[in-house]
């Protein structure tokens, strides 16, 4: 096997294996509801149906009655590597990553069930292909070509033409669980999630490729919530790795048959775990007005089975702080920082989706203008971190978060 066609092979194992839209980590998205827009420190909340997502254990703190939450956030984003001076782009618009809740509560339990996107979630559509051997800086398009004008002429090499990739990658959870009061002051949890995982890449609107697999797994999820006194709350959950077996659904398009060494040929299974994850949030209201949070979020890599494509990747982690103030009793404003790395070096990025280390910073509200029946409007701006790694790639991320939630609940 020649140099060019094991680098092609690889990096087609990396598409098949990578998360291609907005996953905060690597794989696990912190940015699971409107309200983490406006206010990222969610671990330790008790004051929304987002404490199904970031403190389970803590729902029976929203008091007896039965609510209902949902959601979307909006995805403006650019994404670019470049080579050369030649530059890979993509601004494609994410505009559906939704959520649903329900929960009911008793006087010391509570029971909850709903779905969101918990890891990617969107499309990324680069219109000038995106580096697939990145000594070379060609496209998979310009490396097909090549590979065969040398087998017409090996004294007449030609490259490829450069066509459209878009790929697409989202992980969907559906949650099942509940809570249970063992003091005024302790509460635990058990939650099951199923998840569901898509992946896409498509090579010149499918015609050069088409290719899709999806994947399911279970695992459980615990939750501990403890207020120590009235003014401090303290959230923690644990999401257990959840083993995911991938099936290739379709793979289609001129070039199908030559790919399949790499991304598998159609009922091929592989293995791509969804890594673990442990939080920790403190909330303390310091004033009847003000309240202050801080949180962090671990993604466990090292135990995940990617079938070697898990190799060199380091931990994750994610920290923030907020606070929230309310203006009057039905409506309150917002903001926080955020840091993320997610342990990916540069040298292991993917071309389709760099994991820059970033900070960002949200802003936003929560409006009340009827008794049980609130509004949530944030949004957050993620300032990444460029990265060049020994190729001379330049990968560059800019990213905006939007998101908007209804909240209703009846007492």
């Amino acid at each position: 096997m020649t140099h060019r066609m094991k680098a092609l092979l690889a990096f087609l194992t990396a598409m098949a294996f990578s998360s291609t839209a907005g996953a905060t980590l690597i794989e696990n998205n912190t940015n699971l509801s409107a309200d983490w827009t406006r206010m990222p420190a969610r671990v330790a909340a008790t004051d929304s149906v987002d404490a199904v997502l970031y403190n389970p254990a803590g729902t029976i703190r929203l008091g007896e009655g039965t609510f209902i939450m949902a959601g979307n956030q909006f995805l403006p984003k650019e994404y670019s590597h470049t080579k050369d001076g030649v530059r890979h782009e993509t601004t494609t618009l994410t505009t559906v990553v939704p959520n649903l809740f329900a929960v009911k509560n008793g006087k010391k339990w509570s029971g909850f069930a709903g779905f969101g996107v918990i890891g990617g979630g969107g499309a990324l559509e680069y219109e000038n292909g995106m580096i697939n051997n990145k000594a070379l800086g060609y496209t998979v398009t310009q490396l097909a070509g090549l590979k065969a004008s040398l087998a017409i002429d090996p004294s007449n090499p030609k490259v490829g033409p450069i066509l459209t990739e878009e790929v697409a990658s989202a992980w969907i959870g559906a949650y099942v669980g509940g809570a249970c009061a063992v003091s005024d002051t302790l509460s635990l949890s058990l939650t099951g999630r199923l998840v569901y995982g898509t992946n896409t890449y498509e090579i010149d609107d499918g015609r050069f490729l088409d290719y899709e697999k999806t994947g399911t797994g279970f695992a459980p999820i615990i939750g501990l919530n403890y207020t120590p006194s009235p003014t401090v709350n303290i959230g923690f959950r644990h999401e257990f790795r959840t083993r995911v077996e991938w099936e290739v659904d379709k793979i289609d398009g001129s070039a199908a048959g030559a790919m399949a060494s790499a991304l598998g040929s159609k009922g091929d299974k592989t293995r791509k775990d969804f890594p673990a994850m442990t939080a920790l949030g403190v909330s303390w209201k310091a004033t009847e007005s003000l309240t202050l949070a801080t949180d962090v979020s671990y993604a466990w890599h090292d135990d995940i089975d990617w079938e070697g494509a898990e190799e060199g990747l380091d931990n994750g982690v994610e920290v923030a702080c907020a606070f929230e103030y309310a203006v009057t009793p039905g409506f309150a404003v917002s903001a926080g920082y955020s840091y993320s790395n997610a342990g990916v070096d540069p040298e292991d990025y993917s071309t389709a989706l760099s994991k820059n280390v970033y900070h960002g910073l949200s802003a936003g509200f929560m409006a009340e203008p009827v008794e049980g029946l609130r509004f949530n409007v944030g949004a957050t701006k993620l300032f990444y971190e460029d990265d060049t790694d020994s190729h001379g790639i330049t990968y560059e991320k800019d990213l905006w978060i939007i998101g908007m939630g209804v909240q209703y609940a009846f007492r």
